[in-house]
């Protein structure tokens, strides 16, 4: 009997303990929401009155004492309620129904309605919500440019990540941020309140080393190519040596398009061409999940191959890897390999290259290829008078140009002034408005292109762009296809296409994020932030038989049967 009543006391005790712990962790997401909403939408927080930095840590203590709904609602509507004053009221915001200027995909304010609450929290919570009187301490408008300016923010400066209640005024102050300034939010795989979710027993338990590294799994799920965390602990820490080759990513192999040193791959068996498909015994696939994509922000599967390109596998923590190899022939191969220190790679130059040895395809006669890596206004000039009789130009815009802007191409290539982006602009907190309504706008209009043109090019334009067009890239593309007979082949873009926004973290790092979406023209669901440019026609990517020119191949196969004929 003695046996069953500690048996039953101890059980008790686990689920009391447990019962504790689940909700001191909803009641951490009540108030982390709650500090969101009050700094970003109460007149006199909003506006700079308070140092809500300190108000977090202040209060955080008090909420994991609170143990039932009663005194959630309790210290909440208190916690609000001691900013209030006469000198900045609350006013209520007046929508329109049928105003569709107004973005508000990222006005996520379902919380609100939480059973947990009370009617006079809810009230309480509601009225902020939907309060119009903002100050722009935090989030303001660029009166020139229309764009969003991310404010005042700024670390901790005795932020300690063995500090609970530090580790979660970080989560809690750059999940809000998120939530309230970035328009593309919505977009993220895994939905941002659930995030928050996720992250607050994550956040609760691991310091030290293990929050550093949580820090770049919290970032990864912007899903923003835009967000590479230059501060990364984990990147630091796990990647000191790098192999000798290069490789791209093809489908879940990869296959090797360079090496430094060709002597050292010969006595390490390995080829160009060679297709990897495991790492130590891991398929690549599950090799990368676990390594990389976990830890890397990307828009889209495509954009993180891009990344991969440079970080998997040339580089690691160890100085040994084995690989498992098909060769071109078909045989099967277990290889170890070296890795290198920077400094040490940087005395190999015994290069050669995949796209050397491949074979560039021969253009018909009435098809003009041209690189767009390095052109500059003066190139274009020349390419456009010397392919003018062409009855296609396959343009490769697979890279990043530096030298030609959105508008030194299409001016080849419009009968007359083009709009080809349409942009989605950060406007209030949670809210987003369509197109710059900066003062920059009375100037030009960053987004038309071309001019009056009557020699236009009145061939096929085939666009070549694949992971490698990001960001200005994409944007250049938009302007591009404005062409009347413009034909895009590839694969999917990296899907980052506006500026990026810095924001200062509470430990004194910063990380990026994109600022605005990119819409084409007539076309408000489709956003290229995430998706990539829109195409025509999607090139199979197959490892084995790899051809480095096997996108200008299939563009030129294109036109032969489609243009030619």
């Amino acid at each position: 009997m003695k046996k069953i009543i500690i048996l039953f006391t101890l059980l008790f005790c686990t689920l009391t303990f447990g019962q504790n712990k689940d909700v001191t962790l909803t009641n951490t997401e009540h108030f982390i929401r709650t500090w969101g909403l009050v700094k970003y939408k109460h007149p006199n927080v909003s506006n700079g009155g308070y140092d809500m930095d300190q108000e977090f840590l202040k209060a955080y203590p008090n909420v994991l004492k609170l143990h039932t709904k009663e005194e959630l609602n309790t210290f909440l509507i208190q916690w609000i309620k001691q900013f209030d004053s006469s000198r900045r009221v609350m006013k209520k915001e007046q929508f329109k129904d049928n105003d569709d200027t107004r973005f508000k995909e990222n006005a996520r304010f379902e919380w609100i309605e939480d059973a947990s609450y009370n009617d006079t929290l809810k009230t309480t919570l509601g009225d902020l919500r939907d309060n119009a009187n903002v100050g722009e301490y935090y989030l303001r408008i660029h009166s020139m440019a229309g764009s969003l300016r991310i404010e005042n923010e700024k670390g901790l400066s005795d932020f300690s990540n063995e500090n609970e209640s530090h580790r979660m005024l970080f989560l809690s102050s750059f999940w809000n941020t998120m939530r309230y300034a970035n328009v593309n939010i919505y977009l993220t795989s895994t939905p941002w309140d659930e995030v928050l979710t996720t992250f607050i027993p994550l956040v609760k338990d691991k310091k030290g080393k293990d929050f550093d590294y949580l820090k770049d799994e919290l970032f990864a799920f912007l899903d923003d190519s835009h967000s590479d965390y230059t501060a990364s602990k984990y990147l630091k820490d796990n990647f000191k040596y790098h192999c000798m080759f290069r490789s791209v990513l093809v489908n879940d192999s990869l296959v090797i398009t360079s090496l430094q040193d060709k002597d050292i791959a010969q006595k390490e068996n390995i080829a160009l061409r060679d297709v990897i498909f495991s790492v130590d015994e891991v398929p690549v696939k599950e090799y990368i999940a676990n390594k990389f994509t976990k830890y890397i922000s990307s828009s889209n599967s495509s954009s993180a191959k891009h990344y991969l390109k440079y970080l998997f596998p040339l580089i690691s923590d160890k100085q040994k890897l084995t690989l498992g190899i098909k060769r071109a022939n078909g045989d099967i191969v277990n290889t170890e390999v070296s890795l290198f220190t920077f400094d040490e790679l940087s005395k190999l130059n015994n290069w050669v290259y995949l796209y050397y040895e491949d074979k560039f395809p021969t253009l018909p006669q009435g098809v003009g290829y041209y690189n767009l890596d390095k052109a500059t206004p003066k190139s274009l000039k020349e390419i456009f008078k010397k392919f003018a009789d062409k009855k296609a130009i396959i343009l490769d815009l697979r890279n990043y140009p530096k030298g030609i802007s959105e508008r030194d191409v299409p001016k080849y290539l419009l009968p007359e002034k083009r709009r080809f982006l349409d942009l989605l602009t950060w406007s209030s907190p949670a809210y987003g408005e369509w197109g710059p309504k900066g003062a920059i706008m009375m100037v030009a209009d960053p987004f038309v292109t071309g001019n009056k043109n009557k020699d236009y090019y009145k061939g096929t334009v085939i666009l070549l762009v694949d992971r490698n067009t990001a960001s200005k890239s994409e944007f250049l593309a938009m302007a591009i296809q404005q062409a009347p007979n413009c034909v895009t082949i590839g694969n999917q873009t990296a899907g980052a296409v506006m500026n990026r926004k810095l924001v200062i973290l509470k430990d004194g790092t910063t990380i990026d994020f994109t600022s605005a979406g990119a819409f084409y023209p007539n076309d408000r669901v489709y956003n290229v932030q995430r998706n990539g440019i829109k195409i025509d026609h999607i090139v199979p990517e197959q490892a084995t038989g790899y051809n480095s020119y096997g996108v200008i191949q299939y563009a030129i196969d294109w036109a032969k049967e489609n243009v030619l004929k």
